[in-house]
């Protein structure tokens, strides 16, 4: 056997494992007791590339901030144009493989109360490039005010004080104009210039948090004695340009005169300042219009009103597109009237008295919104009309759609309040009174707006009640179509947008159940009240509630109903019958307690398949009965626990679990008729959040049978359109086909991945966690999979080099034998301190944390004081001087530092923490016996106990970062290089010299290390042809590492394995034998790096691959940045 020769310290290569590959189920937040809180969420996400899984023509494109790795799954073939390709998406995780369809902006999919105690009015909103939704409105007097809606947290903030100068109608409207840095909030409201009406301004650069007032934005303001009052202002912003317009009502009761008037204004310096354009003159129709709304369709305003339509004697909704803010609004023409359709009619009261008097609009609804698809959505209210079943709608809130930017109008299914005709139309809401097909006409939503936000469309709205409640002016969000895993059925046997199913009758926690189409029965002292914008209904012993309606349906075409309830106490029950003459008699219940939701059939006397557990709180049932066919599902939060809060229920994703399904209940011989219940039973109390249902011809093609065929799936067009979870998808070429599909996988800018240096080279582009639960005494984990097998080489020693890191004390596991075991942890510097303003300097430092440190090394470490075992402050460290922690007896030159704020509220004689930002550890693999399968970092989480080790708090930054983790085998150097080293310390600094001899330095990036070494002297490699030529080893009585004499072969060997430059390795300079690296130190002088230039070996003498000597000029590392 070769001579074992065990030097005093070696130089070595760690040999990054590009195997390591991140296991993201295996990471993330874990409690004390080993179980996992959360997963790992990089900062930034981004969306990864759209990868098809077969041949297609169509190329589909990904963006946007991904949260969750999808499929894609074409159930339309078509180019991308609205209404052509159709996609369903699911995320790759979904065991149940059930693909999301994308209901029209239409059925409501959740209600969401957002002030249910201030007197709020005339409301409008805008959603931000990122996803926020930015309410205005005023109150009685005129104040102004905003509330955001964060889309992360589902959550409206609080209110927050625009103005307080009284002005009666100011009718506010908001828009963001995009700027260099983001973007700007703007709002507009009416103010009051002496005697003249000008139009007020405020702006915001932090998503309305704080508002800036501008003044006056009228270059000539509006003459007060020619107007009767004011309504509604509303912009739009495109490509440089503000479209402002503001409704007025003119002083002017000449015979045959439109009062309503419309005035135009346009900006073109961001919305600064606004030139007048023109006043309709309201001579007829074509020159007047009411309550007005403003948007942008394909680059250009789309200027929405209500105007009188003589043919049919109401008020209806009327479109003119203008190609500029500046263009005249009166120059041009309506598009297509929508008039026509039954559902257009009377969405306003005309004040007419007579022939040869003037005419206005005193009361109406309009609110329009431009979908991602570019479809075109108008939301009213039938302000009145007739009042009959099939006959009649007023009280009703219809929509029509529009696919070629106003030019025509549809409607997108059917409604019993309208006639039973090709253009039937449909509603968005409708609460309905108890008798079928008729219209809630007290039950109404008042001063709405709308805007498009990831997908459905968000109204913002006050309410009337109906039984002598009158109006509220309190305000709510209703929440309209969006992505679902069982969405509303279609009403054919196909995908048309206009024959789509909504909701028959809707009703929530504005009114009580029996104001709509419920009827209730109080029974044994049972109570029902209105709290909190819920149906809180409380039932003793022998009490119940019961809600019941009739629907006008057949056992054929069944009923589809969902309610959002929370169980505090008992059994609420949810129950459907259908009946007829033949006789046939079919009966479900699903009860619903505060841990469990069964479905049951009622004439068999038996549970349909197994109970669904969950944890209580919110839930959403949603049932559906087709002949003897029934289905189930609720919704919660994906954790088989209910749904936390209301607000939880307006998540832009809605995936529904199926409780139980049976194709063959239960049958009577009896025919009882029709009906639909919710109840709560005896000895409970339950909130009622929400109640729809759909019956007859409305339930269309039904849900027990629906398949991704039968799901409207999302239009995919040229510019990006809301898919989920963060995702937004386009294309520019097609066809695709019916079951083409594409995996779209997630990354962020600052990935788990980029911190290995074969995926991000450099430290700088480091990797960051965010969203870490506020927990305390555990760990997060990052776990790195070496495959299905232990396969962790043949080295003896792996380094592993951990650099750019900003929290203190990881740890390094290694999991073999079926289990995590500690390999090596991270230490820190620890001294007492003397403080000086933002100095601190080392008083005493103990001898077990004895270093030099070198000039500024410490920038950006974490810096903590640490009290009785807490951690009371942190800071970072900007600079350091060249300094010793160990001072005892003033021996040395103590270490001083500059930290990023004031000391001066820390202790007198601070005990001071420094964690390193970059650390080596050397893992003794031998000592194992055996392959490890995977590696771990490990972060200490804050501990609440306290103690003399107790783990750093969460940095400063709310966010991990871990620049680089190299980690693999030590290529050992068998043979040290002679004597002497070349270090180039490198600028990148280039001096530009103008013609006076004056210099300025621009600095293009940070300085670089060089080294160089060389082994001038003959490297004898006699022994490379014995039989047991001599070896390196790590340790006494180690296993080899390396050849002692081959060193000038081997490098050049690492090199052609390395392909040069092109491997990021780390250079270990300094290792001492049988060391662990230097876990609290500036990692011995280690750094990421590439090895350089070419290796020149020269021989010396000897024969080739046999007793040669020889020498290598130079071999360079370069330090990586």
């Amino acid at each position: 056997m070769g001579t074992r020769h065990v030097p005093d310290r070696y130089r070595a290569v760690i040999k990054p494992d590009t195997r390591l590959d991140f296991d993201a189920a295996n990471s993330g937040q874990y409690d004390n007791g080993g179980a996992k809180v959360t997963s790992i969420s990089p900062a930034s996400p981004i969306t990864g590339l759209a990868i098809r899984d077969q041949s297609t023509d169509f190329a589909l494109r990904a963006s946007g901030e991904q949260t969750e790795d999808l499929e894609a799954y074409a159930n339309r073939r078509g180019l991308p144009v609205l209404d052509k390709m159709g996609l369903l998406f699911k995320k790759q995780s979904d065991t149940d493989q059930i693909r999301r369809g994308q209901d029209l902006p239409v059925p409501p999919a959740a209600w969401q109360p957002i002030d249910l105690v201030n007197t709020r009015f005339f409301y409008h909103a805008t959603t931000t490039p990122d996803d926020y939704i930015v309410e205005v409105y005023q109150d009685i007097g005129g104040g102004i005010y905003t509330r955001t809606l964060d889309p992360s947290t589902k959550l409206w903030g609080a209110e927050v004080a625009v103005d307080a100068i009284a002005v009666g109608n100011a009718y506010p409207c908001i828009l963001w104009i995009p700027r260099v840095d983001g973007y700007r909030l703007m709002i507009y409201r009416w103010g009051d210039d002496g005697t003249d009406y000008q139009v007020r301004a405020w702006y915001s650069d932090d998503q309305g948090a704080t508002w800036t007032d501008s003044g006056f934005v009228l270059e000539e303001a509006l003459d007060a004695a020619t107007i009767t009052s004011r309504h509604r202002l509303r912009a739009a912003y495109y490509n440089g340009q503000v479209l402002l317009c503001g409704h007025v009502l003119w002083n002017d009761t000449a015979a045959d005169i439109e009062r309503d008037r419309v005035v135009q204004w346009y900006s073109d310096d961001g919305g600064g300042d606004f030139a007048h354009v023109l006043t309709s003159d309201g001579s007829d129709t074509d020159n007047a219009g009411a309550w007005i709304d403003v948007t942008v369709w394909r680059g250009e305003f789309l200027l929405s009103r209500l105007v009188y339509d003589s043919g049919t004697t109401s008020v209806v909704p009327a479109f003119r597109r203008l190609a500029s803010a500046s263009y005249p609004w009166t120059s041009g023409s309506d598009t297509s009237s929508p008039a026509a359709l039954t559902s257009a009619n009377y969405w306003g009261t005309y004040t007419d008295p007579g022939a040869g008097a003037d005419q206005y609009i005193p009361e109406g609804e309009l609110a329009v919104v431009v979908m991602d698809d570019k479809a075109i959505y108008a939301y009213g209210r039938h302000c009145t009309g007739p009042t009959g079943p099939g006959t009649g709608d007023d009280g009703g809130h219809p929509v029509l759609r529009s696919a070629d930017g106003a030019e025509s109008w549809a409607v997108t299914g059917k409604h019993p309040a309208y006639p039973a005709t090709a253009n039937n139309g449909s509603m968005w809401w409708n609460t309905g009174i108890p008798g079928p097909g008729v219209v809630g006409v007290d039950n109404e939503l008042m001063n709405f707006c709308a805007v498009n936000q990831r997908g459905r469309a968000v109204v913002i709205t006050s309410w009337r009640r109906a039984g002598g409640a009158g109006a509220t002016n309190y305000h709510a969000a209703i929440y309209l179509g969006g992505w679902q895993s069982v969405p509303m059925p279609s009403l054919f046997n196909g995908q048309d947008p206009v024959r789509r199913g909504a909701w028959e009758y809707t009703g929530c926690g504005m009114h009580l159940p029996s104001e709509g189409i419920w009827t209730q029965t109080l029974a044994g002292g049972a109570t029902e009240t209105l709290t909190s914008g819920r149906s809180v209904q409380v039932a003793g012993g022998v009490a119940s509630v019961t809600n019941d309606t009739v629907p006008a349906t057949t056992v054929a075409e069944g009923i589809i109903g969902e309610w959002s309830l929370e169980v505090d106490s008992g059994t609420a029950f949810i129950e459907m019958r259908t009946s007829a003459a033949t006789p046939v008699h079919y009966e479900i219940q699903v009860s619903i307690t505060t841990t469990q939701v069964t479905l049951y059939d009622v004439i068999a006397a038996v549970v349909i398949g197994a109970a669904y557990t969950y944890t209580g709180e919110r839930i959403r049932v949603r049932l559906a009965i087709e002949s003897n066919d029934v289905v189930c599902w609720v919704r919660t939060d994906g954790r088989a626990a209910g749904l936390g809060s209301q607000d939880e229920l307006t998540d832009p994703d809605r995936p529904w679990i199926e409780v139980a399904r049976s194709g063959s209940i239960g049958v009577a011989a009896a025919n009882p008729g029709m009906r639909v219940q919710f109840i709560t039973g005896a000895n409970s109390t339950v909130y009622w959040d929400e109640w729809m249902i759909s019956s007859s011809k409305y339930t269309g093609q039904g849900l027990y049978n629906q398949t991704d065929r039968l799901k409207y799936g999302g239009s995919v067009i040229e510019s990006p359109v809301y898919v989920g979870h963060g995702v937004k998808a386009s294309a520019v070429t097609g066809p695709a086909a019916v079951g083409d599909t594409w995996q779209i996988t997630g990354t962020a800018d600052y990935p788990a991945a980029a911190m290995l240096p074969n995926v991000s080279p450099s430290p700088s582009h480091p990797h960051r966690a965010t969203g870490i639960l506020g927990i305390n005494d555990g760990t997060i984990r990052w776990t790195f999979s070496l495959g299905s097998q232990s396969q962790s080489g043949l080295s003896p020693f792996w380094g592993v080099l951990l650099d750019g890191l900003n929290f203190g004390q990881p740890s390094i596991y290694l999991y073999y034998a079926a289990a995590w075991h500690l390999a090596g942890s991270v230490g820190y510097w620890s001294f007492t301190a003397d403080r000086y303003g933002r100095s601190l300097v080392v008083n005493t430092g103990a001898n077990a944390n004895s270093a030099v440190i070198r000039r500024d090394e410490l920038v950006g470490c974490l810096v903590e004081e640490v009290v009785g075992g807490f951690v009371t402050n942190q800071a970072r460290v900007l600079s350091n001087e060249p300094g010793h922690i160990n001072t005892t007896a003033g021996l040395s030159v103590p270490l001083k530092l500059v930290i990023d704020r004031s000391a001066a509220g820390w202790g007198a004689a601070p005990v001071v923490r420094i964690y390193p930002r970059r650390a080596l550890l050397i893992l003794d693999l031998e000592a194992l016996s055996q392959q490890f399968s995977a590696i771990q970092i490990r972060a200490p989480l804050e501990s609440l106990a306290p103690g003399p080790y107790s783990p750093p708090q969460y940095p400063p930054e709310s966010y991990f970062e871990i620049g680089t983790f190299c980690a693999g085998p030590l290529w050992a150097m068998g043979q040290t290089p002679s004597w002497g080293y070349r270090l180039a310390t490198e600028p990148n600094t280039e001096l530009l010299t103008a013609e006076d001899e004056t210099r300025t330095a621009y600095v293009r990036a940070g300085v670089r290390r060089r080294w160089s070494l060389g082994w001038s002297d003959p490297v004898s490699m006699h022994d490379m042809d014995d039989d047991a030529p001599d070896f390196m080893a790590g340790k006494t009585g180690g296993a080899p590492m390396a050849l002692l004499r081959s060193t000038p072969v081997d490098l050049g060997d690492q090199l052609r394995v390395l392909k040069g430059a092109g491997t990021v390795i780390g250079y270990c300079p300094a290792i001492d034998t049988a060391g662990i690296g230097r876990e609290d130190h500036w990692a011995d002088g280690a750094m990421i790096g590439r090895i350089t230039g070419s290796i020149e070996r020269d021989n010396v003498v000897g024969d080739e691959e046999r007793d040669e000597a020889s020498r290598i000029q130079e071999w360079v590392f370069e330090e990586e940045l």
